[in-house]
């Protein structure tokens, strides 16, 4: 936590060390005031121009999973990478970014309830991770600025962009690439 008369810089520094994708803001009795989180680091990217470009901040080596991946195999690689999000690729082609947001909306939805045939848990894992992908894909070329990645993702709502050059998948930039590159810009003073 920090307290609310702490800086920016101390927000995304634990942001970047702990990786992690906000901070609770306490006052001196421990009652919670506000939130400071990567989005809120980006409004402010969106504020100030960068020239700094996608392809120096996104990462390239990705692991990915096909779409009639079972939802079991997806949720085991993203917890123990601890990722938040993997892209779903199949020959090539992006099919969408599946989310930890996407598997609570449908487990907490109810939907999971619709389908279940037997009552099982494993039945719910087994259904592929295509159903539960959001239809809107968003992406990003690998030549934009870091600032127009974040207006994007700003404007969507999202918290990551394929980068896609030549119609292929070459690497994904987060909200978090992007607070560690504007956190690299502001301590070379630019």
């Amino acid at each position: 936590t920090l307290p609310p008369h702490a800086n920016l810089n101390e927000a995304i520094q634990i942001i970047l060390q702990d990786r992690i994708g906000g901070i609770p803001i306490v006052d001196e009795e421990g009652v919670l005031t506000g939130i400071v989180t990567e989005r809120d680091v980006l409004k402010l990217l969106c504020r100030t121009y960068s020239t700094m470009k996608v392809k120096d901040v996104m990462t390239s080596s990705l692991l990915v999973q096909e779409p009639d991946c079972p939802l079991s195999m997806v949720t085991k690689v993203m917890t123990s990478h601890q990722f938040r999000r993997l892209p779903i690729v199949k020959n090539d082609v992006v099919f969408g970014i599946i989310t930890a947001t996407d598997i609570v909306r449908y487990i907490g939805s109810g939907k999971v309830f619709e389908s279940l045939v037997t009552g099982h848990v494993a039945e719910v894992m087994a259904k592929p991770v295509r159903d539960l992908v959001n239809g809107n894909l968003y992406t990003i070329e690998p030549d934009k600025t870091i600032t127009e990645a974040a207006r994007k993702m700003l404007e969507k709502g999202v918290g990551a962009l394929p980068v896609i050059e030549n119609s292929r998948l070459t690497g994904l930039v987060t909200e978090f690439d992007l607070v560690r590159a504007l956190s690299t810009e502001q301590q070379n003073g630019r």
